[in-house]
């Protein structure tokens, strides 16, 4: 590869780094972050003109690390496919950053001077780093003093996500400065750029208060720090217990910690685990999807808790993540699914374990995703498509390096094939992107529009939206809302009877409760509320409105039921909205 090709390959790397910079949740849904879509537009071009040079190359290579990437990527859209059958923005996300790595490895491991390309790629890693710490310092600032702002979140919408990307990066650049060796200005300066960047974390991260990423960064660090300097082994004899006797002493003593430092964030998480497990039992070997865990778990939630009613009053909530990436795994690619994925890691692992020559870029790596791979325990970093890249960057360092044998090669015609093949899904990402852009941007119109209660222009423009997305769950959502608030009850109704095939949510039940007691259908706006309450029982606004409901069809003996239960039930916070809910209920009984 010519300095060309490498000054391409290494600024676009640095442009697709970028994607950390762009807003987490804009919208309201994965599929229509800004980030993921700003990661699917540059990589998309990256790959495009990767792919061009590629199919210059007489054969692919690939070994099984490679295989097993493509094969749990490729498993995950056909998956993602037989399921829904619907265009899937960040499954896209997912086959780029397969795509961008399989094209990047084949066009580096043909040059001799494999570390210096690493080297560049690391560099520009370290200055969007950089650049990230500075927005959460910023952010820092303005909690301590302005008293602006309650938490960090940086680029994310999330102060647990802030933290697995920061630590990814500490992870990364502290190994590399243990390792880094200082010889020239250049060195000079980039070590100190290091040392900004890893004295800042340290001082920043622990106002994230994620009590995952700070066990993780110091078990991590140690391991780090034990690598370089064998403190233990000069005093253990015997070398090979060292790791057993460290796991049976530190982890469970760092998992009590955990678990007492927020006791009731803990137990919560154990609640969406034991929901999640139904999930799993009801769909064993497929799982329900790739990203369509927050569409099918307020079901199942609701069927825990029906047999659960203590945990329903103290934990229930709407959640989109399992906290527990190895489970939403399973969740949605069920046993084949993470059978795939234990595969790689085991790969992985073994790949740096029988490694004779370990250099800094390969330690790094391999420590970063040993980093990431424990905040999965109890987080949601594959969820993130900005993490999700630094894995796959982190994995494609491991595969440059790697010393397994070939598994397969591609001849110039296969290779060729595959490249234009590439480059239509990259295209056709492209165009997609495009669709979703101007989707997005009439949702926000249309949000404007229904802040302002300008309820005409709000449909309109969701309608807009619908031409370039007819199946996005927020735009039949919200549509659904702004037909009922203008009183067009059967639209409202028939917006949100279709939603209901792609998501599973307590405020569109509440509204097409709404909808039909106001068209007088009383038992359909029955089950529609039951149905809201199933799905969140600890929330009082669906028993409010049922019983409201309750009271204009005259129901008189439910309506005293209902009552009672909204006053005695037990509230977390208690709001303006709660108090007044309470007191128009006490107010009834009263009477």
């Amino acid at each position: 590869m010519s300095k060309f090709w490498t000054t391409i390959c290494v600024l676009g790397f640095g442009v697709v780094f970028c994607t950390v910079f762009f807003n987490n949740y804009v919208v309201g849904y994965n599929e229509l972050d800004d980030k993921v879509i700003y990661f699917n537009l540059s990589s998309s071009i990256l790959c495009i003109v990767l792919f061009i040079r590629l199919l210059l190359n007489k054969q692919i290579i690939l070994n099984l690390i490679d295989i097993l990437v493509l094969v749990f990527v490729g498993y995950l859209s056909i998956n993602e496919l037989w399921h829904s059958r619907l265009y899937n923005n960040y499954q896209t996300s997912i086959i780029l950053s397969a795509l961008l790595y399989l094209v990047a490895r084949q066009l580096i491991i043909c040059q001799q001077n494999k570390a210096g390309i690493l080297f560049s790629l690391s560099l520009m890693l370290l200055l969007t780093s950089i650049v990230e710490i500075i927005v959460v310092f910023i952010q820092f600032y303005d909690m301590m003093f302005n008293k602006s702002i309650q938490t960090l979140t940086g680029s994310f919408n999330n102060p647990g996500v802030l933290s697995i990307y920061l630590g990814s990066c500490f992870v990364y650049f502290f190994h590399w400065y243990c390792s880094y060796k200082t010889e020239t200005l250049w060195d000079k300066i980039i070590r100190n750029l290091i040392i900004f960047y890893l004295l800042l974390v340290v001082v920043l991260l622990p106002s994230t208060q994620s009590r995952t990423s700070l066990i993780a960064i110091a078990f991590v660090s140690l391991l780090i720090i034990e690598d370089k300097y064998h403190f233990v082994k000069t005093i253990f004899k015997y070398k090979k217990l060292i790791p057993i006797v460290l796991a049976f002493i530190l982890i469970p003593v760092l998992l009590l910690f955990s678990y007492r430092y927020k006791k009731n964030s803990a137990d919560g998480r154990m609640v969406i685990w034991k929901s999640t497990l139904l999930v799993v039992k009801s769909n064993l070997l497929s799982g329900v999807g790739f990203n369509k865990f927050q569409n099918k778990f307020p079901d199942y939630q609701a069927k825990y808790f029906k047999s659960n009613p203590l945990d329903a009053e103290r934990f229930s909530d709407k959640n989109d993540y399992v906290l527990n990436d190895y489970l939403q795994i399973t969740a949605e690619g069920g046993l084949i699914g993470l059978a795939l994925f234990s595969a790689l890691l085991f790969v992985i692992i073994k790949s740096y374990t029988t490694h004779t020559e370990k250099n800094a870029y390969i330690k790094a790596s391999f420590f970063s995703i040993l980093f990431i791979l424990f905040t999965a325990c109890s987080s949601y970093p594959f969820e993130i498509v900005s993490i999700w890249n630094l894995f796959m960057f982190f994995i494609l360092i491991l595969s440059v390096h790697s010393q397994q044998k070939v598994c397969l090669k591609v001849n110039s015609v296969s290779s060729a094939f595959l490249g234009l093949v590439g480059i239509i899904i990259c295209v056709y990402s492209i165009l997609m992107q495009r669709n979703i852009m101007n989707a997005k941007n009439s949702i926000m119109s249309a949000r404007d529009s229904f802040a302002n209660e300008d309820y005409d222009d709000a449909i309109y423009n969701y309608k807009k939206a619908q031409q370039y997305a007819p199946y996005e769950k927020v735009i039949l959502l919200e549509l659904g809302k702004s037909y009922l608030l203008k009183g067009n009850y059967n639209e409202s109704i028939q917006i949100l009877t279709q939603a209901q095939q792609y998501i599973s949510d307590p405020f569109l039940s509440s509204n097409l409760g709404e909808a039909y007691a106001n068209l007088d259908n009383y038992s359909e706006g029955e089950k529609a509320f039951k149905n809201s309450i199933d799905l969140m029982p600890n929330r009082m606004y669906p028993k409010y409105l049922l019983f409201k409901m309750y009271l204009k069809s005259q129901q008189a003996i439910k309506s005293k039921l209902l009552a009672r239960e909204i006053l005695t039930m037990p509230i977390k916070i208690e709001s303006a909205a709660t108090i007044e809910m309470k007191t128009e209920v006490y107010s009834y009984l009263k009477r």
